[in-house]
């Protein structure tokens, strides 16, 4: 998965979860684990990091684990099925044939 590729899923991840009305929440600074829609919100705000961690450090493994993450707590809460993610990880490979005439 390229890094371009990572952005355009977490892009998409956030678009879902802030038209369902959320908004980025940092788990440990809420300090109360009864805050409805916690996992989501973390998980929203796990997508803006993920993108600053590439951008700032290029820390690929760990990108790769935060998106591990927020895609388990997608698929948790029934937001993308375990087939659409795969689709959502795939890279296009557009394939040029040639025509010999």
């Amino acid at each position: 998965m390229t890094n371009n590729k990572v952005i355009e899923v977490v892009t998409l991840y956030e678009k879902r979860l802030t038209n369902f009305g959320l908004e980025p929440l940092r788990w440990s600074e809420s300090g109360d684990m009864t805050v409805e829609w916690g996992a989501l919100k973390h998980a929203l705000w796990m997508c803006g990091e993920i993108k600053n961690i590439l951008i700032r450090d290029g820390q690929t493994e760990k990108v790769m684990r935060w998106l591990g993450f927020v895609q388990g707590v997608l698929w948790v809460f029934r937001f993308r099925t375990i087939e659409q993610m795969k689709i959502d990880n795939k890279d296009e490979i557009v394939v040029k044939s040639e025509v010999h005439g």
